[in-house]
């Protein structure tokens, strides 16, 4: 009986161990395309941020860092302040903007 629900942690503990490892793949996953967005909208590009910086750990960046993010937390400002930005008009200004940069890439 005892061995059985030693067994029984075990398994639980093993399917905790890879939900957690999945959830943490999914986040990530997440995250990696979120950087995806901001690169195609161009914003790294706006505030002269290059790929390959190690945001974190790199001192030179630290002030376009600082700017996106500040610029990200005033979109989410109009966004809750205003219904000129509500989530359909932005929707359709991605669907927009998505579809220029298809057709720019085909060309």
């Amino acid at each position: 009986m005892r061995q059985a629900i030693q067994r029984l942690k075990r398994k639980e503990e093993s399917e905790a161990v890879f939900i957690n490892s999945a959830l943490r793949k999914a986040r990530t996953r997440t995250l990696v395309q979120a950087g995806g967005l901001l690169y195609k909208a161009g914003l790294l590009n706006e505030f002269s941020i290059e790929l390959g910086a190690d945001l974190q750990k790199d001192i030179e960046c630290k002030d376009q860092v600082h700017a996106l993010f500040g610029a990200l937390l005033e979109l989410r400002s109009l966004i809750k302040e205003t219904d000129e930005y509500s989530h359909t008009y932005l929707a359709l200004k991605g669907k927009v903007g998505f579809a220029e940069a298809t057709h720019s890439l085909k060309k």
